[in-house]
């Protein structure tokens, strides 16, 4: 999560699709863990899966609009 105004980026052409898409296995990005951790850093292109427990309306919802966002890719 990002909390502020972003008033600049830059990256290299090579990190990034014709369409604008990142390849993260290229940039691998790594997050600071925050105070409570120290010095602690965790790779942010890793992907965990977890099972949703909750099977409703909202749920489907999400699962087309996430679909619909990679329809051209």
């Amino acid at each position: 999560m990002v909390c502020g105004k972003l008033v600049a980026a830059s990256f290299n052409a090579d990190c990034v699709d014709a369409k604008g898409y990142v390849h993260w296995d290229r940039i691998k990005p790594a997050h600071y863990c925050g105070a409570p951790y120290q010095n602690a850093f965790v790779a942010a292109y890793e992907a965990m899966s977890v099972d949703t427990p909750y099977n409703g309306p909202e749920r489907d919802a999400f699962e087309a609009h996430r679909l619909s966002m990679f329809e051209d890719i």
